[in-house]
């Protein structure tokens, strides 16, 4: 199983945690805005994914922020 496909929220906070990493990287060193915001995006995507699968969320492929956040507001 591929760590996009994982149920484990763990293996989900360390690929988001790597996102992050990046970001800040590319950040201090002069990368593009865009890709910067790309890699935040990706982190805060799997963060969210990571707290819900802690959750009993059923894992979904999205990339949909909104509709992460709505659901853990439901699962809050």
């Amino acid at each position: 199983m591929s760590p996009t496909e994982s149920l484990n929220a763990e293996d989900w906070y360390a690929r988001a945690a790597e996102d992050l990493r990046a970001a800040a990287i590319l950040l201090e060193h002069g990368g593009s805005m865009s890709v910067v915001a790309f890699e935040l995006q990706q982190g805060v995507e799997k963060l969210l994914k990571g707290w819900l699968l802690g959750r009993g969320w059923e894992l979904e492929r999205t990339h949909n922020l909104v509709h992460l956040l709505n659901d853990a507001v439901l699962r809050n």
